[in-house]
């Protein structure tokens, strides 16, 4: 997990309230009833082949957190949370290319997507959230026409996509594109 996971963070609409890690569930407290952490910003290479992304520098113009979120500074004062702990798994598939899993994508999928190729690979799919729930038709738009041109085997997105994304990626990929919810397997091989 990245270390920036035990921050304080919470949202303010449509009310006040803590998401996030529960209070009481501190780094301490988890090594105490038997947890090991393992706690990098860097990519970590978790089996042969199966990388975490480490944090995802935020490069893309059109591209943002997709929820107002809010952590504290050294001074306890309230400021945005870009999130930095939003990591995903990058599956080398030996003859196909990566296969990129998010969570929800809160560093943008393009940005995830440029982090995590290498110079030249194929990106065979993108497989899970990419919050775009709440986006506008624009950064919907931007963020399709930006993935195709990745010309990805497969794009499966799900949980906090949205519908209005779901048909726009429908409409760019076609036959290439999959919606995605809880129990989907999906099996790549040469």
């Amino acid at each position: 997990a990245h270390p920036a996971l035990f921050r304080p963070n919470f949202i303010t609409a449509p009310f006040f309230r803590h998401v996030g890690v529960l209070d009481g569930d501190d780094p301490q407290s988890l090594r105490d009833a038997g947890a090991q952490l393992i706690l990098v910003s860097e990519p970590l290479q978790l089996m042969p082949g199966l990388v975490t992304t480490g944090e995802v520098p935020r490069k893309t113009d059109f591209e943002e957190v997709g929820i107002s979120l809010y952590t504290l500074d050294s001074e306890g004062k309230s400021v945005p949370d870009l999130m930095p702990d939003d990591l995903s798994l990058i599956a080398r598939v030996e003859g196909l290319g990566a296969v990129i899993v998010t969570g929800c994508s809160h560093a943008g999928i393009i940005n995830i997507v440029r982090h995590s190729l290498r110079e030249g690979e194929h990106l065979e799919a993108v497989i899970g959230g990419l919050h775009l729930v709440e986006a506008s038709d624009e950064r919907i738009q931007k963020t399709a026409e930006a993935l195709e041109e990745f010309n990805p085997s497969l794009v499966a997105a799900g949980h906090c996509t949205g519908l209005k994304a779901q048909c726009a990626f429908l409409g760019i990929f076609g036959d290439r594109f999959a919606p995605m919810g809880s129990g989907t397997v999906f099996t790549f091989s040469k």
